[in-house]
């Protein structure tokens, strides 16, 4: 399968360092379930702390944010994280037989 998303450079120094790169599905969707978590967590962000992207970069906004961050995580369903977890292998063999290119996930 091709890749559509590899630097030169990057394959040219994996390469020079002997590390072996697992083929990559050319047009399937990032499978991994914790970008469900952190959409999740975005929702919560959003609608629990709407003012939080106003705030400026300074110490005490940044333990606000933290906070609003831990409480986002705390809020995420541990039942959501177990259906992505029991999802992977249904999700990998879509790909497989898709052979690459796009599934439902």
């Amino acid at each position: 399968m091709p890749r559509i998303h590899t630097a030169a450079k990057t394959k040219e120094w994996l390469d020079a360092h002997g590390v072996w790169v697992l083929p990559h599905p050319p047009h399937s969707p990032d499978l991994n379930p914790i970008e469900h978590v952190w959409k999740k967590m975005k929702d919560v962000l959003h609608r629990d702390f709407p003012a939080l992207h106003l705030l400026k970069n300074n110490t005490t906004n940044i333990a606000t944010v933290e906070a609003a961050l831990k409480v986002a995580w705390e809020r995420v369903p541990q039942a959501l994280i177990d259906r992505l977890v029991d999802s992977v292998p249904s999700r990998l063999e879509a790909v497989v037989q898709a052979r690459g290119w796009y599934t439902k996930y």
